[in-house]
């Protein structure tokens, strides 16, 4: 059988592939420049926001934490973000809270994710501080969104100006008061 699969190598391919059950395994890397064009991106705002709705969704529906943790695991997320989320898998299975593993890795986990996750581990209400981080972060995305587009207009419209004071002040102007 041909097909795709992400994973991080080959090794973690091999783990998936013989999870479902699949032996005599040939495995083929990508490009290279795949490869390294995944590797070297951040994740994006809204990888981010995808993972931290999925998680809000599975605790809510009753999974427990180290269980939702092994599901997102099992979709194709962005590397940096991937090993992020494995680290807070294996910290939670060794009895660590979820907050205090999402410490290890800040540039994956920002403060006010990290303290809205501290916040529902004591209050017990983490399924819902999830779902509010998700809505927070889906807001502040959707406002710089916006902006981003207001500020598209005006930028187009001022470097065309820009372009064609230029080409007026060093091609038009002198040709007509060297014609006078």
């Amino acid at each position: 059988q041909i097909g795709r699969i992400w994973a991080l190598d080959q090794e973690h391919a091999r783990q998936q592939l013989e999870r479902q059950g699949f032996q005599h395994i040939r495995l083929k890397s990508g490009s290279v420049w795949s490869q390294w064009w995944e590797s070297s991106r951040p994740p994006s705002d809204w990888e981010k926001l995808m993972v931290c709705r999925q998680l809000a969704l599975l605790l809510k529906s009753g999974v427990p934490l180290a269980r939702s943790l092994d599901i997102l695991l099992r979709q194709p997320l962005q590397p940096a973000l991937y090993r992020a989320y494995q680290r807070c898998e294996r910290e939670v299975h060794n009895g660590t809270a979820l907050s205090q593993a999402m410490r290890k890795s800040p540039q994956q986990f920002d403060g006010l994710l990290i303290g809205l996750v501290q916040v529902g581990e004591s209050t017990g209400q983490l399924a819902e501080n999830l779902h509010q981080a998700a809505e927070h972060m889906e807001k502040d995305l959707m406002l710089r969104k916006k902006v981003q587009a207001a500020l598209t207009y005006p930028l187009i419209v001022t470097t065309f100006s820009l372009g064609l004071a230029y080409l007026i002040v060093q091609h038009i102007l002198p040709r007509f008061i060297n014609g006078l």
